[in-house]
């Protein structure tokens, strides 16, 4: 059976071995009425600051739920590679898809993009509401992958505005781009200065080729 993972950044620091501890309010809900966990089940606490602890339920009530920390691992299932994705922003269940996934592939880093065509955002607090529930999916999938790092959802800008703060930034570049009614992935080395507005899709957009560059046009 395999051993369920919980997020616990706001015990970063408190988590010592031998130790025992209640866990955050959130974390014990989940813990006890969506897990269904009882007393002496074993969990993997991580912090997201690396490693993770093993750990034991000590006791379930109405109120709280208490751990005691067995052990802690020092383990890293980063990829030697930090990929940033830059996604334009989809509708409904493909934005959350897509940061799922590609938490589980293990991108270091998620910048959200508005293009052309990408789907509304929404005013005023939508924005940030949107951002903090991608956030808790790319914590879901580092939950269920094994990985004890979570990636930053960043708040969703225009593409030319990342397109221009990434100028000079120089490294490798993949493309997704539309050539037509066809699909081509290109890449570039040297940055996104190198490539044209035109062809600069960075990694996956939702944006036909017309669509990318009326977005990146002063």
């Amino acid at each position: 059976m395999t051993v369920p993972r919980l997020y616990v950044a706001e015990l970063a620091g408190a988590l010592v071995p031998g130790g025992s501890l209640p866990l955050p309010a959130a974390v014990a809900h989940h813990a006890a009425n969506v897990l269904r966990l009882r007393t002496r089940d074993a969990v993997t606490l991580f912090t997201g600051a690396g490693g993770e602890f093993a750990a034991t339920i000590e006791r379930i009530d109405r109120r709280e739920v208490i751990v005691r920390i067995d052990a802690f691992a020092a383990v890293e299932r980063e990829p030697a590679l930090a990929v940033t994705l830059v996604q334009a922003v989809a509708a409904g269940d493909a934005m959350d898809y897509a940061i799922r996934k590609s938490v589980e592939l293990g991108v270091a880093a998620l910048q959200p993009v508005i293009t052309a065509r990408s789907a509304p955002l929404g005013e005023g607090t939508r924005g940030a509401q949107k951002r903090e529930r991608w956030q808790n999916v790319a914590i879901a999938a580092c939950e269920q992958s094994g990985r004890n790092r979570v990636p930053d959802v960043g708040a969703a800008i225009p593409f030319a505005q990342w397109v221009a703060a990434h100028a000079r930034v120089t490294g490798i570049v993949l493309a997704a781009i539309f050539l037509g009614e066809s699909l081509r992935l290109v890449v570039v080395i040297g940055g996104a200065a190198v490539l044209a507005g035109a062809v600069m899709a960075a990694l996956v957009s939702t944006a036909p080729t017309e669509a990318i560059e009326r977005s990146t046009s002063p």
